[in-house]
């Protein structure tokens, strides 16, 4: 038997010694791995001290009046919602502990389906404080993406994520941020399930680009054409946005807006929130490393944001304005 001397609290036996996991404590050891953990944590977290966004654009998809619907639904909603889960949630998948002062949370959802609205409250000492609820999209895009940095919002339980995808980089609003936050440091890598909700979309239909032999784009492809080996013949005369996959930020709007372009590879007839909608499947990105990599992103557009009488169909061309949301799917890894 072992009899062990604390501080405070007295003396406690253990009957045997192997089941005390008892180990001499290296001062300067604790230090260095309390200095590496907090280094990394600065690396990774980007702390905003005022709340400059504006989630409610994310309702206008689903409601002529998104102001005037969801305040008026908001109790209807809060009353019947129950407990939202993640990744963390999961005694298996339980994230590494963030330092005691930082702002603490959890999630509702509403209603009990997939595709639902999801509630972020921060604990306080006398109440818990609603600050934002938004509409999850349940089936996007499962990707692999390098966090490269956390931007914590004003309230410090509602995030977004700024990733690489391959050569390119993206940032999305984490909408799982509060139950998943103690996985995140700059560099791990991730699986994360990637969502688009269009504010606008329409047919892609732009005009062929009508070029001549002294465009610097007409002298780059005949170089290009040079240095493959290939004959270069005449110059093109025009380009077509035929085919195109573009995903650009919006800089006038929020970090997790985006301009879109691409071709449908799929259409799903949807309902969310009781409001038809489509899920379309778009190539938004291409070549994103040296195996030609894509990013085929699901993009969820009602029927209030489609331009046209007729729905969109495989092989369309697309373009228009969405909001990125997504949600971590594994435990990170560190980089080599």
């Amino acid at each position: 038997m072992v009899e062990v001397v604390f501080d405070e609290g007295g003396n406690k036996k253990l009957l045997a010694l192997k089941y005390a996991h008892l180990r001499k404590v290296d001062v300067d050891e604790e230090l260095e791995i309390v200095q590496s953990q907090a280094a990394s944590l600065k690396e990774t977290f980007s702390f905003e001290t005022e709340d400059n966004h504006s989630p409610g654009s994310h309702w206008s998809p689903f409601y002529e009046d998104p102001k005037e619907e969801v305040v008026k639904r908001l109790p209807e909603w809060l009353q019947g919602a129950g407990v939202a889960l993640g990744l963390s949630s999961f005694e298996t998948y339980r994230a590494p502990p963030l330092p005691g002062d930082w702002a603490k949370g959890f999630k509702l959802r509403w209603p009990e389906t997939e595709d639902s609205i999801h509630f972020v409250l921060k604990q306080g000492d006398s109440a818990n404080m609603l600050t934002t609820w938004f509409p999850v999209i349940a089936r996007g895009t499962q990707e692999s993406l390098e966090i490269r940095k956390v931007h914590v919002w004003e309230s410090g339980v509602e995030a977004q994520i700024e990733a690489s995808i391959g050569a390119a980089s993206i940032r999305f609003f984490d909408t799982d941020f509060v139950i998943n936050a103690g996985w995140y440091r700059a560099g791990a890598k991730a699986e994360f399930i990637l969502a688009g909700l269009a504010y606008q979309c329409e047919p892609a239909n732009e005009p062929d680009i009508v070029v001549d032999d002294h465009w610097p784009v007409t002298q780059f492809l005949r170089q290009s054409a040079i240095e493959r080996g290939e004959n270069p013949g005449e110059a093109p005369r025009t380009i077509s946005y035929k085919g195109a996959a573009i995903l650009l930020p919006i800089d006038e709007w929020d970090r997790d807006d985006y301009q879109f372009r691409g071709t449908i590879l799929e259409v799903r007839p949807y309902v969310m929130l009781d409001v038809e909608a489509w899920l379309l499947t778009v190539c938004v990105m291409r070549c994103l490393d040296d195996n030609d990599r894509e990013l085929h992103l699901n993009i969820l557009v009602t029927r209030r944001v489609w331009s046209q009488l007729v729905g969109p169909a495989v092989g369309d061309d697309v373009r228009g304005a969405l909001w990125l949301q997504g949600r971590l799917w594994s435990p990170p890894s560190r980089s080599s």
